[in-house]
């Protein structure tokens, strides 16, 4: 990537944390999580000279630890995936970023679709469920 990749760009999200915060082989520690969120915000704002205002965090949504199968060893929990959560808000105020706190606006929603979240079958809702989480904190965003 350069800085001409970005000339047009409006609004560059990074959202990650669903697979960091697994206890099994995809995990990465959250101090290493917290970094990595870091340097990519480094690399977009200092190194291809984006603008904080364009970048945008998205941190993990919550799961629901019922749909996991109960005869095989827990991959995910609410509660591990929460402090990744709050890593990702930490992680943007301390690098003047905004960040869509997906976790609490799916978890604090009466969605029907979150007794999926946890497994394959909700991706099919997840653009639905971002736009009805993120619309009220991306409308402070003055995008063109």
């Amino acid at each position: 990537m350069n800085p001409e990749d970005l000339k047009n760009c409006a609004l560059f999200t990074i959202w990650l944390g669903a697979n960091d915060a697994s206890l099994a082989e995809q995990k990465v520690e959250l101090p290493e999580y917290r970094n990595n969120l870091s340097q990519m915000i480094t690399y977009l704002s200092s190194d291809l000279g984006l603008s904080s205002e364009r970048i945008v965090l998205i941190n993990p949504p919550p799961i629901d630890e019922t749909k996991e199968d109960p005869d095989k060893p827990k991959i995910r929990t609410l509660e591990n995936t929460r402090l990744y959560a709050k890593a990702c808000i930490e992680v943007a105020k301390a690098n003047g970023v905004e960040c869509v706190d997906m976790f609490n606006a799916l978890l604090n929603q009466e969605v029907r679709y979150l007794a999926l979240l946890g497994s394959y079958d909700s991706y099919s809702h997840v653009p639905p469920l971002f736009v009805l989480a993120s619309i009220s904190q991306l409308s402070c965003l003055n995008l063109y």
